[in-house]
């Protein structure tokens, strides 16, 4: 004789994976690491254009006074601009600027970045990542199998 359970209704044990909407958002990631990436970014622009890094220097801290949200905002589309400048001058392998990034800032942020950098996605659609989870970026954008061993290999 067969007796009726309940053992459907019981929750879901924990998985050992956490889904991906419990990632936390790119702009989460970049306000996190805001002091490390804007060190990157200024030691950037004092190596390509010594002279205007006083003016950007200030400019920081200008952007830094708008609020975490803001900030994080711009120090995401001009990191994305200097990675994609760094890129432009040849694909050979990464570039300093990309190689400091993997080596400064942990792998679940400098890896999206890497990523949208390499993809060609306009400013716009890259902006809408920083509303995603930091993993969207992988899911939504494969990099080519040379470029993901290159940034792979750079990662250890």
């Amino acid at each position: 004789m067969l007796t009726p359970t309940n053992h459907c209704a019981a929750p879901a044990g924990r998985s050992a994976t956490p889904p991906a909407d419990a990632q936390p958002p790119l702009r989460d990631l970049v306000c996190l690491h805001a002091s490390a990436l804007s060190g990157l970014v200024k030691a950037q622009v004092q190596r390509t254009d010594p002279g205007l890094a006083p003016a950007f220097g200030q400019q920081i801290e200008a952007c830094r006074k708008l609020g975490r949200a803001r900030f994080s905002s711009w120090l995401y589309g001009v990191t994305l601009r200097l990675l994609r400048d760094s890129f432009g001058k040849g694909f050979a392998e990464l570039s300093d600027f990309a190689l400091r990034l993997l080596r400064g800032v942990p792998a679940p942020l400098a890896r999206p970045m890497i990523t949208l950098a390499l993809s060609g996605i306009s400013y716009v659609g890259c902006s809408i990542y920083l509303c995603k989870p930091a993993c969207a970026v992988a899911r939504d954008i494969p990099l080519p199998s040379d470029w993901k061993a290159c940034v792979d290999r750079n990662l250890q």
